[in-house]
């Protein structure tokens, strides 16, 4: 288009088969394509005929191209030239066959994120073309096509034009899309998260400048870079400063509740508070800070133990025992099929394999993004474009919340790396932060109704994931109305950087550790931090007591500890080991006295 200083990149050397490329036993044929606008959605159709000689199924991808302005040039926002919007799948078509594929496009879905200007969302003026292609590449060139373009201007192949409309836009909106579902203004939450932040001379590769912002690596040839005293200090958790007008909940009354009493009330309902009122502060306390691979039981609540699993790929049998449950592919193939039926279809099969090993909480799914070959979780992982991952992850919550299962939505957020994940601080812009890592999440939770979020080990920018009020308060349950708990990723680690206090004041609920390894000295005798403990209850109670957790309790069926028979006969081998080690013992040193005693 001869726009930007693209330099000589070459894109037949370089692509094998671009996004959303997909071969078939047959071939199809594309018309008919027509765009039709609403009030909040775009509806789009298009025929699909079999052509070939032998029955199959197509894909039917839609991409959208944003206008990109020079507001987006000054305020550094950047586009693709195709982006994913909206896909599904044919039914069974004969040699001959036809079916017109409807889909539906949400109009939030062409708001972009502008960190420097609105900072919020907004929409550009100007006209949005939506194609049908097989894959980016395909796409874009019938939007290039129906722009004008073709193989004398340098493409790579010649588009159809036919298979692209336009919406236009009238005018700049930098209101309709800027509110949260509290009702607030979003706002930028991670504008330390840069590296502008703490190198102002550092630049990001743009869009309008792409040679002449081609970044550099880091650090000269051994990749280091001094730490400014700055970031140092920042590593460091914020210390939660009391809050003056806290009161002290009230604790150990007896208001006659249970968990099961309360199955299907409403979270913000009074009788919440009643039953919190029945905690006592060391039982808040160990909730939160025992949670690997299940929850502990609390006498005052009547709260069961829970048993929890990983599971991208299944119920796990090789963690806290066995379960035979089936093992499904990973999540790849499933995003490969783009086939969202499919995957409700897994959620279902999923959760009975939950229901019959009585696991109400399962470590699934997994939504970080393929951002490298060599991320060591890319099996667990979808895909590499955010909507494609989030409407696979929607899918699947949905379909296991039916099931009575609260899965944990991980790795929130920007989990790049597997090695030395504790330690990693990622740097990105807002905009990258949002449109890329935080989408698929934030679709798994407005859209699916994800119960549960897993935390990641690593930090954005300075601050770790599990501690990060913007990230677990403000973004999660504030602009998204996440409800339910936010656990760790498993960790043996209580250094400062997983300060409990600062943990749960930022909306962090459960550590996925062993008892006894987190601690909050003194919270029994402070009003601030005993509300953050009551809440954080709250969160982990209401997802359990709405689970499969309760199936068969009553609501006056009281939980209270016993011994099983095997925890009686392993101590009382322990015992008799100890006294024949004893005994053992006191022979031999019997012998060597006597023996000292006769030299």
């Amino acid at each position: 288009m001869g726009t930007g200083n693209a330099g000589d990149y070459n894109y037949e050397e370089t692509v094998i088969y671009p996004f959303g490329f997909g071969l078939s036993y047959t071939q199809f044929e594309y018309s008919d394509f027509a765009l039709d606008a609403g009030d909040n959605a775009l509806s789009v159709s298009v025929k699909v005929t079999n052509t070939g000689d032998t029955a199959g199924k197509e894909v039917v991808e839609i991409y959208m191209q944003s206008p990109y302005t020079d507001y987006d040039k000054q305020y550094a926002i950047e586009k693709s030239a195709a982006e994913l919007v909206a896909f599904g799948k044919t039914g069974l078509l004969e040699p001959g066959k036809s079916e017109v594929v409807e889909l539906s496009i949400p109009k939030e879905y062409m708001r972009v994120y502008d960190a420097y200007g609105a900072g919020t969302y907004v929409v550009d003026a100007g006209d949005y073309y939506f194609a049908a292609g097989n894959g980016a590449h395909d796409a874009l060139n019938n939007i290039l096509a129906a722009q004008g373009y073709g193989e004398e201007d340098g493409m790579t192949a010649a588009g159809n034009g036919e298979l692209t409309a336009v919406y236009t836009q009238e005018k700049f909106d930098d209101e309709t899309y800027s509110y949260g579902e509290d009702g607030e203004k979003i706002v930028n939450q991670f504008a330390d998260s840069t590296w502008k932040y703490y190198d102002d001379s550092f630049t990001y590769l743009t869009r309008s400048d792409w040679v002449g912002t081609w970044p550099e690596p880091l650090g000269g040839e051994d990749h280091s870079i001094e730490a400014s005293a700055q970031l140092v200090e920042d590593l460091k958790p914020d210390e939660v400063p009391e809050d003056p007008n806290a009161v002290m909940p009230t604790f150990n009354a007896n208001n006659g509740l249970t968990l099961a009493s309360l199955i299907g009330v409403a979270y913000d309902s009074e009788y919440w508070d009643l039953l919190l009122d029945q905690m006592a502060p060391e039982e808040m306390m160990n909730l939160i800070a025992a949670g690997g691979f299940g929850t502990i039981a609390i006498e005052s609540v009547g709260k069961p133990v829970t048993v929890e699993k990983d599971g991208p790929s299944g119920v796990s049998a090789t963690l806290i025992g066995g379960a035979g449950c089936f093992g499904y592919p990973i999540p790849m193939v499933f995003a490969s099929t783009y086939n969202i039926e499919l995957e409700e279809q897994l959620g279902y099969y999923f959760g009975n394999d939950a229901i019959l090993s009585k696991l109400p909480g399962i470590y699934a799914p997994s939504i970080n993004m393929h951002r490298t070959p060599f991320s060591g979780r890319n099996f667990e992982y979808f895909s590499e474009d955010s909507y494609q991952s989030g409407v696979f992850a929607a899918a699947l919550t949905k379909a296991l919340k039916e099931k009575g299962v609260y899965c944990y939505t991980k790795h929130f957020a920007l989990n790049d790396q597997e090695l030395n994940r504790e330690a990693a601080a990622t740097f990105a812009t807002e905009q990258t932060i949002r449109e890329i890592y935080l989408r698929p999440f934030e679709i798994a939770v407005r859209k699916g109704g994800s119960p549960g979020i897993m935390t990641s080990k690593n930090r954005i920018g300075t601050t770790w994931c599990g501690g990060n009020y913007n990230l677990l308060t403000n973004v999660l349950r504030n602009e998204w109305g996440f409800v339910g708990h936010v656990v760790t990723d498993h960790t043996t680690s209580s250094e400062e950087d997983y300060n409990g206090r600062t943990s749960v004041h930022a909306g962090l609920d459960l550590y996925h550790a062993s008892a006894g390894t987190y601690e909050i000295p003194g919270c029994e005798n402070s009003a601030t931090v005993m509300n953050d403990l009551r809440r954080a209850c709250h969160n982990i109670l209401y997802n359990i007591t709405n689970s499969l957790a309760m199936n068969y309790i009553g609501a006056k069926d009281r939980v209270v500890p016993v011994m099983p028979p095997w925890e009686i006969a392993l101590i009382t081998v322990d015992c008799v080991l100890a006294v024949g080690i004893a005994a053992g013992s006191f022979f031999i040193i019997r012998k060597m006295v006597k023996g000292k005693e006769e030299e």
